[in-house]
């Protein structure tokens, strides 16, 4: 079996990649509901997983999160994007059901001040490797990043590659923006490690 796995793929089928949604598209290699647990794979099968913006859509974070981490290799790779708290992305589709701000998944690293004060929640263990700022600018996406890594490693398969624009500057003020403005930040691109 492919060790990629493709989660809520929708019409984007990716080749090398296990394409699954809860219908049954041209492509789709296996169909199932994410909002049934467990998922139909084993422990520690997949050493990369994709989630374009479907986590929004399930009813549980935490449970959704503790399932990727069962299904993924210790080190593999989950790329994950979601909609910004505050975009007209995230609160124009009725079909959300949860909203996302940079801070969201370092509730699953404990590394950070809230994965610290959060252990006990969840025993999914993620090191938050890259958080980007997706926006829209003339008629086209650009993923803004820090220099938190190598961001020449961003791993993101076609279709979904966007436009990268890297300068911290740019990626610590678009939040101050973004705040109380709204709709300046279209979505989050996160990529997570997963811990032994």
């Amino acid at each position: 079996m492919k060790s990629k796995l493709h989660l809520g793929c929708g019409k984007v089928i990716l080749p090398d990649y296990v394409n699954v949604d809860n219908v049954e598209l041209p492509g789709v290699d296996i169909v199932h509901d994410l909002a049934v647990f467990p998922w139909p794979f084993g422990d520690r099968q997949f050493e990369e997983v994709v989630l374009v913006h479907v986590v929004e859509h399930l009813p549980s974070v935490v449970r959704t999160m503790e399932e990727v981490y069962r299904i993924t290799k210790p080190n593999g790779r989950v790329l994950i994007r979601v909609p910004y708290y505050n975009s007209w992305d995230a609160s124009a589709d009725p079909t959300h059901v949860h909203l996302f701000n940079e801070s969201t998944f370092d509730f699953f690293d404990a590394s950070t001040k809230l994965g610290e004060e959060r252990l006990y929640y969840s025993a999914a263990r993620f090191q938050v490797s890259l958080v980007g700022y997706i926006i829209y600018f003339l008629r086209r996406q650009y993923l803004v990043c820090g220099t938190r890594r190598d961001v020449k490693n961003i791993m993101m398969p076609d279709p979904y590659k966007i436009h990268l624009v890297q300068n911290g500057l740019i990626k610590k003020f678009l939040p101050y923006l973004a705040h109380p403005l709204g709709n300046i930040i279209r979505a989050l691109h996160i990529e997570l490690i997963r811990r032994p």
